[in-house]
């Protein structure tokens, strides 16, 4: 499985003696019948040759190329031997930095071969150092120091250990308690809290620190010395990743002459900048990271981790699907969780491809073949991203604890992961309370997770996010068998995050209908450059006609001048005026009506403009109108509608009893509701009807406004509430 990770080994394990392939009478005849060997790909017998040619000659260049190619199968045995050629071959040329450079990779593959080999990895450390003391603008020596100072510094950032025990808790007597059962949430956030606060602990950041600063100094003299070196960028930019400091990796990348980038300078890019919330230039560097991927990388990064997160609560939907009705199925998948259809990006797809670009970075481990989206920490922040809080726990010196493998915590404040690192080799798996420091049954509760809540996402924007007031009102349209749906939503510019000042420039707003299949029903957008300088509340509204429908509403915004957004998704039911029953359309809270002119930002019906307050909010010193419509009234003998409109007026609150009535109108016979009756007769069979309310006399408060209608021909009776808050 190829991975994104940078690792220098790559460089000289697959390197061969093609690149010193020549002709060179100096050479041994075992020497160059070993060459002719290569060119046959017969490395058995070019082995054979070069060990006797370092019998015969006892030459530098035959021990090098001899531990190249014997380094190539990554056992210790093989490991050490070709280190040992490595050492002969610098005794004999100590100023060939080519020597020490494939020594120091060879060391680093013995720190992973085997546990017995950690002094390898500090050899490796050394011999870098060495070389630049041969050559001290040497780029490699540079950009691996650089990448183990990386590593370090990923090792010890938030890492602590236990040192001092409070008696009076034993977490070891506690982990016994949740073993065999999943931990509930407060139990496990509970058990998470009182461990931390019962240890006396030691930070690792001091070393994290020595790591970063020491990473830095290596990593910006290698660009120096090779600015097309774009390794070194890449671990630059995996540093700042980590650190949460992604602005200053970004302005780095302009020091690199080639701008044919790999695909790993394009993801670490990609990364970068949806960090910094420049979510276009993201897009453009993950779609040019994913065209370098090769088929199964691609495959993974793009579709196999979909499917990770829709398993396993949709796996009898999904395996009922052909390849093709799933990757449907998985496009509409990001698109219902796009939060802002304005955007020319789905900010949800790049959140995605940053989460697994994430784990690929950090939880991959090319030398045991683990890789980084597929562990158990890849799939919580595929399915969860980036936790609030992060803790490590590396070495334990507390006695009942000693020896228990690093244990690292996630808070996401809503629930709390732990994760355990047995081999430690940075495969960090889903904790049990016997098996960690902190005795959390992650195993377990991430079974139930996965079914109860496959995934979780809080939106990020590019600007600041902000309010409006909004609300949707629905009316017959002139084909009986749609719907007219108004959106109307109010800015008030006398609050700071929407000051008038703000929307200096202007915005977008965008109106959206989607069915329950996610399948675009409607989509109108609209650029709005100018205000009414004079206003202090604007209003506007967004008119669309639909079939009656279940599905999914979104109302969003975009300001030109800080990019501050507002953004409202949600399930909204297309009601059916399509029958010849009484029905009753929405109730419009207005602040005004006119019959002789349009209102701008109005709803237009026929000859009447009305503007809505869709935040509903009045004071004695406004206006307050009621506009409704009513449909298919049968007319009685004399051809006239007769019907009796009832306006009630209840307190919003505890069996909806008002503190004082002090209206014109009285009560009803519970004492409990103001209600004004009239009786009307027209000839219309679909009136509209609107009136002004005086509310002067209430006190202060939330109430129910209920328009009920009763057709007195039939008896049948219909009704709509609106909710009003009064001040």
């Amino acid at each position: 499985m190829k991975t994104f990770v940078i690792i220098l080994t790559a460089l000289f394990l697959t390197s061969h003696l093609s690149s010193t392939a020549q002709t060179d009478t100096t050479k041994t005849e075992p020497y160059l019948k070993a060459l002719e060997a290569l060119q046959k790909k017969d490395t058995i017998s070019a082995i054979t040759l070069l060990k006797e040619s370092v019998k015969q000659e006892n030459d530098a260049q035959s021990y090098f190329e001899l531990a190249k190619l014997i380094s190539r199968k990554k056992t210790d045995a093989n490991l050490n031997e070709a280190a040992e050629y490595l050492d002969r071959a610098i005794m004999l040329d100590p100023n060939n930095v080519e020597y020490p450079l494939l020594l120091a990779s060879v060391r680093e593959e013995l720190f992973y071969v085997s546990r017995l080999n950690q002094i390898d990895r500090e050899r490796a450390f050394n011999q870098y150092k060495k070389i630049l003391e041969l050559d001290p603008k040497n780029a490699e020596a540079l950009y691996n120091l650089g990448r183990l100072n990386v590593e370090e510094f990923l090792k010890y950032h938030r890492g602590e250990v236990k040192t001092v025990k409070n008696r009076a808790l034993n977490p070891v007597q506690r982990a016994t308690m949740f073993r065999g059962r999943s931990s509930l949430l407060y139990e496990t956030q509970n058990e998470f809290d009182n461990t931390r606060g019962n240890f006396v602990v030691l930070e690792y950041e001091g070393y994290a620190k020595e790591g970063f600063d020491a990473a830095e100094k290596y990593l910006f003299e290698a660009i120096k010395q090779d600015p097309n070196l774009e390794k070194s960028y890449c671990e630059l930019s995996k540093l700042h990743i980590y650190n949460n400091t992604p602005e200053k990796a970004i302005p780095i990348w302009n020091s690199i002459q080639n701008k044919n980038l790999s695909k790993d300078a394009h993801l670490y890019l990609a990364m970068l900048y949806y960090m910094t919330k420049q979510f276009d230039k993201s897009s453009e560097e993950f779609e040019n990271a994913i065209s370098l991927m090769g088929f199964e990388e691609k495959e993974n990064f793009t579709f196999n981790s979909a499917k990770l997160i829709l398993k396993p609560k949709f796996d009898d939907e999904l395996n009922t699907l052909s390849r093709s009705q799933l990757e449907k199925y998985i496009e509409k998948y990001w698109d219902k969780s796009n939060p802002l259809n304005l955007s020319k990006e789905n900010v949800r797809l790049l959140e995605h491809y940053y989460r697994v670009a994430y784990a690929n970075i950090f939880f991959s481990n090319v030398h045991y073949k683990i890789v980084g989206w597929k562990t158990d920490r890849g799939e919580v922040l595929i399915r969860y991203g980036q936790p609030l809080d992060k803790y490590r726990y590396l070495f334990q010196l507390v006695e009942e604890f000693y020896g228990q493998p690093p244990t690292e915590v996630w808070d996401y404040g809503n629930k709390v992961l732990a994760f355990i690192d047995p081999t430690r080799i940075n495969n960090y798996m889903f904790a049990q309370p016997w098996t960690a420091i902190v005795p959390m049954n992650t195993h377990d509760e991430v079974i139930s997770l996965r079914q109860t809540k496959p995934d979780e996402y809080i939106p990020k924007f590019e600007g600041p996010v902000f309010d409006l007031s909004y609300k949707a009102y629905q009316f017959a349209s002139t084909n009986k068998t749609q719907t007219d749906v108004f959106v109307a939503y109010g800015v008030n510019f006398l609050d700071s995050t929407t000051s008038k000042e703000k929307f200096a420039d202007g915005y977008d707003v965008g109106l959206f209908m989607f069915d329950n299949n996610f399948n675009k029903k409607f989509d109108y957008r609209k650029t709005c450059t100018s205000l009414n300088q004079s206003q202090e509340y604007l209003v506007n509204t967004l008119e669309m006609t639909l079939y009656p429908q279940t599905g999914n509403l979104a109302l969003e915004m975009i300001r030109k001048k800080d990019k501050g957004v507002t953004s409202y998704h949600g399930k909204y039911n297309v009601r059916n005026f399509s029958s010849n029953e009484l029905a009753l359309g929405d109730v419009v809270l207005a602040t005004n009506v006119e019959t002789s002119r349009e209102i701008i930002g109005s709803i237009k019906r026929k000859e009447i403009s009305v503007l809505p307050n869709p935040a509903k909010t009045f004071g004695k010193e406004d206006k307050l109108y009621l506009y409704y419509e009513i449909y298919n009234l049968k007319p009685s003998t004399n051809n006239l509608t007769d019907f009796e409109q009832k306006i009630t007026i209840q307190k919003k609150e505890e069996g909806g009893v008002l503190n004082s009535i002090l209206s014109v109108v009285g009560l009803d016979k519970e004492g409990k509701k103001v209600a004004l009756t009239s009786k009307y007769q027209t000839q219309e069979k679909d009136p509209q009807m609107y009136l002004q309310l005086d509310m002067s006399k209430y006190e202060p408060g939330e109430y129910l406004i209920t328009v009920s209608i009763k057709e007195n021909a039939t008896g049948k009776e219909v009704s709509s509430q609106t909710e009003i808050n009064w001040q």
